[in-house]
């Protein structure tokens, strides 16, 4: 149903009245013109019914056009107000566009033709209008309502904006109290704000500082803060944007844990721990059991040496040396009394890191020396797996955030690139072949078709595409991609497939994970420019608990492994935690989306799997993908027969929210011989269903709609037509019909943006379907 244009005429002049109505009437089918002689003036404007766009003569009699305009500028300033005048005065259009006209068309017969143009543009502009405001709603939407503190500072330390949790955090009973504070008030030590203001201004960004706060009651807290500078085009910072986390419980529980070893270590004693004497030349006169088992030397092995031959370093051995002979000839030492932590040497060679705490033996005349020492090789790899742990966890969750808003803006694009494709699809069919402005048509398609790959690689990243799994060998999958690989890497890199036999089966969708071999293999192509070998690898694996806990979310169990594994330029820490990020890419301009191994990660994921990169500057790099197996029997192939013409004369119920989408879909089974009932919501298709007489051979549903999902609606009306099939088409699936993101078999479905041919193509594949194929699968 396509909606009125609403268009307010003010003009005294009723000659000038019809033929603006005769030129608007051209232009605008649907137009419902109101006419105004404009007498009532200012009063009258300010009564008249809504409209899209105002018309307004200047010299009116009784009024002026400036009145009328001034009316709409008090009622709304969104409906754009258009002077129609034969009054060519320059200082009567200055003033009108300063009291904020829209636009100011001469009224003569060589400018008629621009009015119909200044309302096409007027009615974009409040459309643009509305679109920005409903987007500030829902940024003050997603500001208001977010569970960390944000704020926005000016750089002297003025509070322009804070959220209700950023009010809560500091204890103030509003954000108007807040505002009133400058921030280095709220700081318990204002050089801190300092310090990380000076990194925001050298940097642009600082993420993860940890500083201690002021609530409002004087309660100190500690709070993570990050923040960016938005600068204007000379570089100079307008304001900073900033979010502020309360991490007081985690730093007391940090601190609890810290004294709880510190308790612990008391107790165990440092007779756990190895206990060596020296003398003051620094030999050897005792070394205890732990020291034997830590060291690798027997006790008589040592007794009389130097101890720097035996634990320390080669490289450090002069040192410990010097260090000694300025305690024996001052009595000073740098380590005498505390706890230091060094690097000690096995008797293999070996080198690890040890805690030292040396204390002088009063009770000697000898001047003995002992060192409590502490292997330190679990603890340091505990801190850099928790430090892993923690690092991997926070990629997941942004990843987590960054996919739920690539997923939304993808799905609302999908509409967007539907009506272009298709109508561009359908201009062509209309076009003689030799007509010039069909490259310029399309240029427009080919546009559309290469956002529709851009949304489609964002709808994988973000897990809701639509995927038709099925129990498949990925030993096959990767033998039948052999050949195509080997042309896709070129001849200077070598191919190797290392498939294990006996390789358990999983459930995925055969065309995702093909396309996932084929990113990867084309990373890898890339990351060895001057040739080289790329390996691919399949087994069985059974993960456990130490691999789960340094790889979240990863769960431990049985999964099959699938690898590909190159001897590129490799990747360094900063570019492995961007790296399934999506439009991260550190190729050249215009030689990559960035959105390759987002799509990896995201089919991965949406199929139940994990995905993990190991890489190091100058060593290659693993990407290794962890599938969940199924203990059900690998499905064959399916080979679909062919549709036949896609023309029909059934009788089709279009379910559409979207009225361009709508539109579009409309006319395309019209012109293949269909009759379409249209329906713009719920109550609409069951009304229809309920009171159409003849049968419904196939309702064309959205999934995603205000009041009621495609799937439930097609459940409603299974009692008025059960004979009426159902295929469902969306931007992407909603639970309705897709259970986390996987679509249920044997359910049609549609996905957007779609062509003429797509749509006709599988309209006549559902009504032709043989007859007891399951259409829709209850959940």
């Amino acid at each position: 149903m396509t909606l009125a244009t609403r268009i307010l005429l003010f003009d005294d002049d009723p000659n000038d009245r019809a033929l603006v109505a005769h030129e608007l009437g051209r232009h605008f089918p649907h137009l419902q013109l109101v006419e105004s002689n404009g007498a009532g003036g200012y009063e009258e404007a300010l009564r008249a019914p809504e409209a899209d766009v105002v018309i307004t003569d200047y010299h009116m009699g009784a009024t002026d056009g400036l009145s009328i305009l001034r009316a709409f500028q008090t009622r709304d300033p969104r409906i754009p107000v258009i002077m129609f005048t034969g009054t060519g005065s320059e200082e009567i259009a200055v003033e009108a566009m300063k009291g904020g006209v829209y636009d100011y068309v001469l009224k003569s017969p060589e400018h008629l033709g621009r009015l119909s143009s200044a309302v096409k543009r007027a009615l974009e502009w409040a459309k643009a209008r509305r679109a920005l405001g409903e987007a500030e709603e829902r940024y003050r939407s997603l500001f208001g309502g977010a569970p960390v503190g944000l704020l926005l500072t000016t750089p002297d330390g003025r509070i322009l904006d804070a959220n209700p949790a950023l009010v809560q955090i500091l204890g103030y009973p509003d954000r108007e109290s807040l505002l009133e504070v400058r921030t280095p008030d709220l700081y318990l030590r204002r050089e801190d704000r300092e310090s990380w203001a000076a990194d925001l201004e050298r940097q642009g960004v600082v993420q993860g500082v940890e500083v201690e706060l002021r609530r409002r009651d004087g309660a100190t807290i500690w709070a993570r803060l990050s923040a960016r500078a938005v600068r204007d085009e000379q570089g100079r910072s307008l304001y900073y944007e900033g979010a502020i986390e309360d991490v007081t419980g985690r730093k007391q529980a940090e601190e609890a844990l810290r004294r709880s070893e510190a308790r612990k270590a008391n107790i165990l004693g440092m007779a756990l721990d190895a206990i060596i004497t020296i003398d003051h030349e620094g030999r050897v006169a005792e070394f205890n059991p732990a020291a034997e088992r830590m060291f690798g030397y027997a006790r008589a092995e040592t007794l009389g040496r130097e101890l720097a031959e035996l634990i320390v370093p080669p490289a450090l051995r002069e040192k410990h040396r010097a260090g000694l002979a300025r305690q024996r000839a001052t009595g000073e030492s740098r380590v005498l009394g505390r706890r230091i932590e060094i690097t000690a040497m096995r008797k293999d060679g070996s080198e690890f890191p040890v805690e030292l705490a040396l204390t002088r033996d009063p009770t000697n005349d000898l001047g003995l020396f002992t060192g409590f020492i502490r292997d330190l090789s679990e603890r340091k790899q505990a801190e850099e797996a928790l430090r892993r742990s923690e690092e991997l966890l926070r990629q997941s969750q942004k990843m987590e955030a960054v996919g739920r808003l690539a997923g939304g803006v993808a799905h609302d694009f999908n509409n967007l690139l539907t009506v272009i494709g298709g109508h561009s699809e359908l201009l062509l069919g209309r076009l003689h072949e030799t007509d010039p402005i069909r490259k310029e048509i399309d240029q427009i398609r080919k546009a559309g078709e290469r956002a529709a790959a851009l949304t489609r690689q964002l709808l994988a990243f973000s897990r809701r595409q639509v995927l038709q799994p099925r129990v498949l060998d990925l030993n096959k999958i990767v033998a039948e991609l052999d050949k195509m690989l080997r042309r896709l890497i070129g001849e200077d890199i070598e191919l190797v497939l290392a498939t294990r036999r006996g390789l358990a089966p999983v459930k995925a969708d055969p065309g995702q994970i093909e396309q996932v071999i084929m990113n990867l293999a084309v990373n890898a192509r890339d990351a060895m420019p001057k040739g080289g070998r790329l390996t691919i690898e399949t087994r069985n694996v059974d993960l456990d608990e130490v691999f789960a806990l340094t790889h979240p979310p990863t769960k431990p169990g049985r999964y099959v492994m699938l690898a590909l594994t190159d001897t590129g330029q490799g990747m360094d820490p900063e570019v492995r935690s961007h790296l399934f990020e999506p439009f991260f890419t550190t190729k050249g301009l215009g030689k990559g989306t960035g959105l390759g191994l987002a799509t990896v990660y995201g089919i991965v994921k949406q199929s139940g799997g994990y995905v993990w990169a190991l890489s190091e500057p100058g060593q290659g790099a693993s990407f290794q993908i962890y599938l969940p197996p199924v203990d059900e029997a690998v499905q064959a192939t399916e080979h679909k027969a062919d549709a036949g013409p896609l023309k029909g004369t059934e009788t089709i119920l279009l379910v559409e929210d979207e009225p361009v989408v709508r539109s579009l879909a409309r006319d395309i089974l019209k012109m293949r011989g269909y009759t379409v009932l249209e329906s713009t919501d719920v109550n609409d298709a069951r009304r229809i269903c309920e009171t159409h007489p003849e049968p419904i051979h196939l309702m064309l549903t959205d999934v995603v709609m205000p009041q009621m999902s495609g799937r439930a609606l097609a459940d409603s009306l299974t009692g008025f037509r059960p004979a009426m099939r159902v295929l469902y088409m969306s931007g992407y699936t909603d639970d309705a019909i897709v259970q986390h993101g996987v679509l249920s078999p044997g359910t049609p479905f549609l996905q957007k943006p779609f062509t003429p041919g797509n749509l006709a193509r599988k309209v006549r594949e559902v009504l032709d379907r043989a007859v007891g194929t399951p259409l829709t699968t209850k959940g």
